[in-house]
């Protein structure tokens, strides 16, 4: 199963909690490659995906690509 994180989606949610993509990395607990690999590659590791999910506060289907 492919899963990839919608850029645009995550974008929204940040403006929203007037948050920059550092301090959401920082508060996932990864690195700014994981971060910036999630957001811009077709596959992503679960894991990763979901402590970006958590550390925006919704759940990760909120994030993935349609």
């Amino acid at each position: 199963m492919e899963l990839r994180v919608d850029r645009k989606k995550v974008e929204i949610i940040l403006a929203r909690k007037c948050m920059t993509s550092r301090e959401l990395y920082k508060k996932a607990g990864i690195a700014s490659t994981s971060y910036a690999k999630a957001v811009s590659t077709k596959n992503s590791r679960a894991d990763t995906i979901g402590k970006i999910a958590r550390a925006l506060g919704v759940d990760v289907t909120e994030i993935l690509a349609d």
